[in-house]
């Protein structure tokens, strides 16, 4: 089952990389792949948030349940999609010196083998740039540092 994790230390703080992280609808502004981001429900500790993958025609929505601990962490698990398996663990660490670690890691396999050969070199290249694609993000909404 493919897994990949990626960490990156970044200028700004632990609860502005947790807010852009959990600001599911904006992924859509600055994630290339992904099309569609929404909130279904949303709890104390939870949401349940649904994406939609597309990338030259072809269009892939799942949907998660993600818990989570502000500032801190977020944990994701597949609700319904294109995968027979799928979760994921974002951790957000502070430094010393104003900055944070930011840590992501996903396990992810797809339903079928078709599947995964028209959709996994996608999603393997999405998940892979994750993080930077995060950082980029929090110096236009933040600034740079």
């Amino acid at each position: 089952m493919p897994s990949l994790e990626r960490s990156e230390v970044v200028p700004h703080t632990a609860e502005q990389m947790y807010q852009l992280v959990m600001d599911v609808e904006s992924y859509p502004e600055f994630l290339s792949w992904c099309s569609h981001g929404r909130i279904l429900t949303r709890e104390e500790d939870s949401l349940t948030a649904e994406l939609t993958l597309e990338f030259k025609g072809l269009r892939k929505s799942f949907s998660t349940r993600n818990t989570f601990q502000r500032p801190k962490l977020v944990e994701m698990r597949l609700l319904e999609g294109p995968f027979r398996f799928l979760e994921g663990v974002w951790t957000f660490e502070p430094l010393e010196d104003r900055g944070s670690r930011v840590h992501m890691s996903i396990q992810f396999e797809f339903v079928n083998r078709m599947l995964s050969m028209m959709v996994g070199p996608v999603f393997h290249r999405a998940v892979d740039t994750l993080v930077a694609d995060f950082r980029k993000r929090a110096e236009v909404v933040y600034g740079r540092y």
